[in-house]
């Protein structure tokens, strides 16, 4: 097994209060990572291959201009898939397994609308480029919850817009069935951190947008990492790593690195390493010891940013204001704060964000993007304003 060398080190300083609210920007909802992405200039889009134009591939409606195309796409989520567009006419393309081919039509466009698969990256190791994908921990995952399992007929290209159209997808692995184009693809949900060499199969995959996040006390200062509270070091929360006193952070760093499957953070001073595996995350950090380090390993959740579309708070939402599914998210009960759930965010597999409650401190932490809100009072939503990678 191999580590990919894209898994780069990334540290964020906090914030002077290292509060989520105290630095908090409120945005409308505007994206989550996936866009439009034009496959041709002079095309029709198409299904399987250039002649597949079945008409339930697609409705027809008249807009204006493409951007009001885009936008009828949009309202129609999950089901749009992508756009066909010439001047008064609009094709919304629901095709479940997406679009994978145009066919050459003047004055038309073709988009297709979902994850920036011209973006997803390869790395050839001592097996070429045969390597099956895995994640935290050496992890090959299990269908449903790492990935989903769909068998193509136009080879990785047919894998790749598997992954466009999927709700989440962070990567992809293919192989080919036979000869004729067949394949098995596996649309990956969870993130891929390294590879096994595997014959005839390619692993794809999105950069890893975790990385390390300072953690500082409420002053501001940097401390020694806590769990619940500043006083919370209990011993359970962490490993004690063997380490030398010529090392630096970065070796520290390294060896969490090395067990991101449980490791959630670090604690760092001259000679002493702990890795924190606390479920929950790193909380706080203690006061008046500035000779500590405390970094927090996973998702960047000092860039969630308030979503108020209509000027008002709310709960989080997938596509449409009333699309609240309990498989999109992980219930949290009776946690402290809004950083309090977001330190289980940055700790968890996946987050896009976090839905807050203040009064009884629900937290959900959510798998997939959150594209809408719904105003409900006494809840905030906070995700990621994207777009692209």
């Amino acid at each position: 097994m191999s580590a990919l060398r894209f898994l780069s080190l990334i540290v964020c300083t906090a914030a002077e209060s290292g509060s989520l609210r105290a630095t908090a920007t409120l945005f409308h909802v505007k994206g989550d990572g996936r866009i439009f992405h034009r496959l041709s200039d002079n095309g029709a889009c198409r299904g399987r291959d250039k002649e597949d134009n079945n008409a339930e591939h697609f409705q027809v409606l008249q807009t204006d201009s493409l951007q009001d195309c885009r936008e009828q796409c949009l309202q129609k989520l999950p089901g749009c898939k992508g756009i066909g567009y010439s001047p008064g006419r609009c094709e919304v393309w629901v095709r479940p397994d997406g679009i994978f081919n145009t066919a050459p039509l003047a004055g038309s466009v073709c988009e297709r609308f979902g994850w920036p698969v011209e973006k997803l990256s390869e790395q050839v190791s001592y097996a070429g480029s045969s390597n099956q994908c895995l994640g935290d921990g050496g992890d090959s995952g299990s269908s449903g919850t790492h990935w989903d399992y769909h068998t193509t007929r136009g080879g990785l290209e047919d894998c790749k817009a598997q992954c466009s159209a999927a709700t989440v997808c962070l990567g992809i692995e293919f192989s080919p069935i036979n000869r004729g184009g067949y394949g098995h693809c596996k649309v990956w949900k969870r993130l891929i951190t390294s590879l096994r060499g595997k014959t005839d199969t390619r692993c794809l995959y999105f950069r890893d947008p975790r990385g390390f996040e300072v953690v500082t006390s409420a002053s501001g200062s940097n401390g020694p990492c806590r769990g619940l509270s500043p006083n919370d070091n209990n011993a359970h929360h962490y490993n004690l790593a063997t380490f030398y006193d010529s090392w630096k952070i970065r070796n520290c760093r390294s060896l969490c690195h090395q067990s991101l499957q449980t490791c959630k953070g670090i604690e760092f001073s001259k000679g002493r390493c702990e890795l924190w595996t606390r479920p929950e995350g790193i909380y706080h950090a203690a006061e008046n010891l500035t000779a500590f380090t405390c970094e927090r390993w996973g998702w960047p959740v000092k860039e969630l940013q308030g979503m108020v579309p209509a000027g008002t708070w709310g709960a989080c939402r997938g596509d449409t204001s009333n699309d609240n599914s309990a498989d999109y998210y992980q219930v949290h009960e009776a946690t402290h704060s809004l950083d309090d759930c977001a330190a289980r965010c940055a700790a968890s597999p996946v987050c896009f964000g976090v839905e807050f409650a203040p009064e009884g401190g629900r937290c959900e932490v959510w798998n997939r993007p959150i594209r809408a809100t719904e105003p409900v009072p006494g809840h905030e939503c906070w995700a990621w304003v994207v777009q692209g990678f």
